[in-house]
């Protein structure tokens, strides 16, 4: 839309022509400081959001293993029928969840 006024003030020539363009090349350049600005914002957000994917990943992998463990002795203390060991159950299934 720019690039049309600056026609029209190259036609009437000028003073006007000046102006116009003048005109016209700070919206071009306010555009695409605010274009630069929000792909800046854009890079950020794609960061963050790799980094907690990242840090989920790093996070649940012990826990997971942690779990499957767990889940293992629970079995095997599960086996045992004195109430030691029932207690013991128990307090590893609360763990658990």
């Amino acid at each position: 839309m720019s690039w049309l006024w600056l026609a029209v003030g190259f036609a009437l020539g000028g003073p006007v022509w000046v102006a116009l363009a003048v005109w016209g090349a700070r919206r071009v350049w306010r555009n695409a400081k605010r274009l630069s600005a929000r792909a800046k914002g854009q890079k950020r957000l794609v960061e963050l959001a790799q980094l907690a994917g990242g840090l989920a990943h790093e996070i649940r992998n012990p826990l997971s293993t942690i779990n499957v463990n767990l889940k293992l002795l629970s079995e095997d203390v599960g086996r045992i029928g004195d109430e030691t060991h029932q207690r013991w159950l128990r307090r590893l299934e609360s763990v658990q969840a």
